[in-house]
């Protein structure tokens, strides 16, 4: 038998393992592209280092437990062959005459021989993982219908092939951070949200769906299992115990990004021969995206901060552009790289406030915004008065607020927001 090329196959493997990141593609450097960039390092390692190793060490206790399975089995077929071929069928070394080489018995006893023979030699088995282990997409499919009451999907993955695939990580359950480019069905949530139960870690997971079905299978599939594990025809089995409650996803968060189309649709002209110059050389197109357009929804219009709850991009979805409010809030602290770890709303006679403290690095930050349309002097005091009573900024090292203020030591943040938009990734 012809030996595999396992160097070759690894690193095709590993290429495939970088192509989602893209590292190499300039026209790339935006959204979850340049935080994948960032972390180049890190990806690299796992792909080259961490995961062979782990996937070896996986191999290995495979290999050891399908050899001793192999061996059991290939000596109760040469008892069977003694006892219905007769004692002359086997040498004294175990080889089987050539007369019973195409005998049922034959034939498994040879399968069996030549398996353990290259085992010995370190020829990795082809197929390491059991279909009774890791499932089949029958199996994925039965799980769909049970969650949605008929296929919705096709040949989605079963939970339990990529809950085999995550126990491979070297990480461990409380740090383990997982990201599906693809997420299909869903099945990855799904697969995270069943080993958290299972073992009561606090694994994260991203998914990142560009299909119409995102809507309409893989976020309401991670509500139903958050839910409860047991679904039938559509409708919960049971509900939650307590341990499963308290292992399941504390919250999930879902962002629409918004599209090259959308980000056309949204430029706007401070005059009118704006437009027509559009038509024209490509000089005149990035001279009017840095002044004519400086007013546009798509680049940010400081100026509309003042109502930071109203804030509107034109979308297109369904044949039509609409209005939908953007959240810039979260925009903002993803730009700013805060690690939210309260998110309140407070509410002062029908103002609201949305305060979000976090940290980065080791500084703790306060981001405060409020609708601050129309503000005069004596709503500045009041503003500053509240902050102060409900102590919304004490103990922070640095606070931002939208709009104008009088609240002591705060930043406006519509100059950090605008610049964090276009600014470079720092490594």
């Amino acid at each position: 038998m012809e030996r595999l090329n396992m160097t070759s196959y690894r690193e095709k493997f590993q290429q495939l393992l970088r192509e989602p990141f893209q590292f190499d593609c300039a026209d790339l450097d935006f959204g979850i592209y340049r935080i994948m960039n960032h972390k180049r390092d890190v990806v690299e390692k796992f792909i080259t280092q961490d995961l062979p190793k782990a996937i070896a060490d996986e191999l290995d206790r495979d290999a050891l437990a399908d050899q001793a399975q192999a061996s059991k089995e290939l000596k109760e077929v040469s008892e069977q062959i003694t006892q219905t071929l007769g004692k002359d069928a086997l040498d004294t070394d175990g080889n089987l005459a050539a007369t019973y080489h195409a005998t049922p018995l034959g034939t498994k006893y040879m399968t069996l021989k030549t398996f353990l023979s290259e085992a010995s030699e370190g020829m990795v088995p082809i197929d390491v993982w059991h279909y009774k282990l890791t499932g089949t997409t029958d199996d994925g499919g039965n799980v769909v219908k049970a969650l949605f009451g008929s296929a919705v999907f096709d040949n989605p993955k079963p939970p339990s092939l990529v809950e085999r695939a995550l126990s491979l990580s070297p990480e461990d359950g409380d740090s383990l951070l997982v990201l599906d480019h693809f997420a299909g069905s869903g099945t990855t949530g799904h697969a995270v949200i069943n080993l958290n139960r299972e073992t009561g870690g606090r694994r994260r997971f991203i998914l990142v769906e560009v299909g119409d079905y995102f809507d309409t299978v893989v976020l309401p599939r991670v509500k139903k299992v958050t839910f409860t594990p047991e679904w039938k025809d559509g409708k919960p089995e049971r509900m939650a115990t307590d341990e499963e409650f308290d292992r399941g996803p504390r919250i999930v968060k879902y962002i629409g990004l918004e599209s090259y189309e959308d980000a056309l649709n949204n430029i706007e002209f401070d005059d009118a021969s704006g437009q027509q110059a559009l038509k024209f050389d490509d000089y005149l197109i990035k001279y009017m995206l840095k002044w004519e357009t400086r007013a546009s929804e798509t680049l940010l219009n400081v100026e509309k901060l003042v109502r930071p709850f109203s804030y509107k991009l034109h979308i297109h979805a369904d044949g039509q552009t609409c209005g939908k409010v953007a959240d810039i809030r979260e925009t903002f602290n993803y730009l700013l790289g805060l690690h939210v770890q309260t998110r309140r709303v407070y509410d002062d006679d029908g103002q609201r406030y949305l305060v979000f403290r976090g940290r980065i690095d080791h500084r703790q930050i306060v981001v405060i915004w409020r609708d601050t349309d129309g503000w005069q002097k004596a709503d500045l005091e009041r503003d500053k008065k509240f902050v102060a009573e409900q102590k919304l900024t004490e103990g922070a090292d640095e606070v931002f607020v939208n709009g104008d203020s009088f609240i002591p030591n705060a930043k406006a943040l519509e100059p950090v927001f605008k610049a964090r938009m276009f600014a470079e990734v720092q490594a």
